[in-house]
């Protein structure tokens, strides 16, 4: 139902005639980019602990604090659940929002594998913990878009990633505070010794600079497990570029199959567009 105009009412009436009976069962639902009220959160809240639902968007619902977190304690209250994925992302997750999924994620009973948590408030003396719990984890995806990851977060993610053998995608796009440290370097240092299991990453739109691009080369040289890279939305140039083009050449990773380094002051330069064919194994996006 994601993106329609959908009434509290309606979705009351929904939940009591359909995913209440004993005749249908729902293993996926989306109600991503709908307005979800309070009146409306009961019949959501059934949704979201039927035992038989294993994925769930509730993406940019609106839901705001209160709501979102009632939803949590809910669905991390339930038991006999089989809920492997959970979008969550731009619902005004806060501290109280954060310190129960890691509470979830820290247990065995978890099922949680795909979890999207964009636009969460995570407070400043939060991530260590956070970050310490997923290193644990199980899960498979994470999205932390846009939600205040620094430099010194991202380090201790990569820290605790180099013992994970689950988690396979990684999204940080729109994480401004990155690139003014080390955290790239980090990340590249993880990549580099091919200690997680990463397949793909995406850093788009984190307003990194030439200088961020250049500590992540060393990973191009030696990463073995990437198979997409979004760079896309950045402040690269044609010079930096050509470099990590060149890095890709010389890379024995043909498992990377995507490069996306669109929306670059340098992405659609000549320099850029001369190197082209030497990516050849990856699939280069460029331009604007």
């Amino acid at each position: 139902f994601g993106g329609n105009s959908v009434t509290d009412k309606s979705l009351g009436v929904f939940v009591s005639e359909v995913v209440d009976s004993p005749s249908v069962v729902f293993t996926s639902l989306s109600f991503a980019h709908i307005k979800i009220g309070s009146k409306a959160m009961e019949p959501l809240i059934r949704v979201a602990t039927d035992k038989s639902l294993a994925e769930l968007d509730i993406t940019d619902c609106k839901l705001g604090k209160k709501n979102a977190l009632a939803l949590l304690e809910a669905v991390t209250a339930s038991r006999g659940r089989t809920l492997t994925s959970l979008k969550i992302g731009s619902n005004g997750l806060d501290k109280a929002a954060i310190e129960l999924l890691s509470s979830e994620l820290s247990t065995s009973l978890s099922t949680l594998r795909y979890l999207d948590i964009a636009g969460a408030g995570v407070g400043k003396n939060q991530w260590e913990a956070f970050i310490a719990v997923i290193g644990t984890s199980h899960l498979v995806s994470l999205s932390l878009v846009d939600t205040g990851l620094t430099d010194k977060s991202l380090a201790l993610l990569c820290a605790a990633l180099s013992s994970n053998t689950h988690l396979r995608n990684l999204n940080l796009a729109r994480n401004e505070k990155l690139g003014k440290g080390l955290g790239l370097t980090a990340m590249a240092a993880l990549l580099a010794a091919n200690a997680s299991k990463l397949t793909n990453v995406i850093l788009s739109a984190c307003k990194l600079k030439d200088r961020n691009l250049e500590q992540l080369l060393p990973a191009i040289h030696t990463n073995i497990t990437l198979m997409a890279l979004q760079l896309d939305g950045n402040q690269f140039h044609d010079t930096v570029l050509a470099d990590f083009l060149r890095a890709i050449d010389l890379s024995s990773n043909y498992n990377l199959a995507l490069v996306d380094i669109r929306d670059n002051p340098g992405s659609d330069s000549a320099a850029v567009s001369e190197l082209l064919p030497l990516a050849a194994h990856a699939e280069c996006v460029v331009g604007h």
